[in-house]
C-alpha cells in the first residue's frame, strides 16, 4: 500500500520515516518561552554594547596618545646625547610642536614666558631651515627650550635646536671638540643622528639632526654665524 509506512520485519528492513513522521521544531510556550526570549535578548544586547565599549576605549587611548605628542618627555639622567636623540626622533615623528609659530620673535617670547632664558632664537634660513614651533623640556635645573626647524628639501631631515643655561648641558666625554671660527664646538653621533654642542651668549646650544658629518659642520657654521 502506498499511503502507509509499512515495515517488513521478516526481511529485517525498516524503512525510513515519512516526512510527516519527522519531529517539527516547536516554539516554547509559557515560562520556558520567556526564558528563551530573555536569553536571546541578553545576547543581542551583549553583541551590541560590547563593540561600542571597545571602540570607545580604543578611541580614548588614541586621543590620549595624540595629546601626549604635544609635550616632549624630559631626557633621563645619563648620556645626554642618547637622551636628546630619543627626544628628537619622537618630536620629529610626531611633527607637532607645543607652541606653533613660524616667527622667531614669537617663539622667543613664548620661551621667555615659560622661564627659558634665551638670548635670541637664531635665524637658520641661510641653511635652508625655517622654524615651525617650539616645546619645553622640564629638567632638574629648570626649563630647557627646543626649537623645531623644517628643512626646505622634502628629503632633508628636520633639525632640533635645544637651548639650555650655560653649563647645564653635560656633554658626553666621547664628543670630539673642534674649533669653528674660534668657537669651541663638541661633535657627537648616536645611532646615525649628529649632535653639536656649543656655549655662547649665556646659553648652551645643541643642534640635533640626522645628517652626515659634512652637513652637521655646515649647520654649526650657520648657527654660530646667526648667533654672533
Amino acid at each position: 500500500m502506498r499511503g502507509k509506512n509499512m515495515s517488513n520485519t521478516k526481511a529485517g528492513v525498516v524503512p525510513a520515516p515519512l516526512l510527516s513522521d519527522s519531529p517539527t521544531p516547536r516554539k516554547k510556550s509559557g515560562a520556558g518561552n520567556e526564558d528563551y526570549e530573555s536569553r536571546v535578548t541578553r545576547k543581542a544586547i551583549w553583541w551590541t554594547v560590547v563593540p561600542v565599549l571597545v571602540f570607545t576605549l580604543a578611541l580614548t587611548v588614541m586621543l590620549s596618545m595624540e595629546n601626549d605628542k604635544s609635550t616632549a618627555p624630559a631626557p633621563p639622567v645619563g648620556d645626554l646625547s642618547v637622551a636628546l636623540v630619543g627626544v628628537h626622533r619622537a618630536a620629529t615623528a610626531a611633527g607637532i610642536a607645543q607652541f606653533h609659530s613660524a616667527d622667531l620673535h614669537d617663539i622667543g617670547a613664548w620661551l621667555a614666558s615659560q622661564q627659558v632664558v634665551v638670548a635670541r632664537v637664531p635665524d637658520l634660513s641661510a641653511a635652508g631651515l625655517r622654524p615651525y614651533g617650539a616645546r619645553l623640556l622640564s629638567m632638574s635645573d629648570g626649563q630647557w627650550g627646543m626649537v623645531h626647524y623644517k628643512a626646505d628639501g622634502l628629503q632633508a631631515p628636520d633639525v632640533v635646536l635645544v637651548i639650555s643655561p650655560a653649563g647645564a648641558a653635560s656633554v658626553p666625554p666621547e664628543a670630539v671638540e673642534e674649533a669653528f671660527t674660534g668657537q669651541a664646538v663638541k661633535l657627537d653621533r648616536v645611532r646615525g643622528v649628529g649632535l653639536a654642542y656649543a656655549t655662547l651668549l649665556g646659553n648652551d646650544w645643541t643642534l640635533v639632526s640626522a645628517v652626515d658629518e659634512t652637513a652637521l659642520r655646515g649647520l654649526v657654521t650657520k648657527l654660530l654665524s646667526a648667533l654672533h
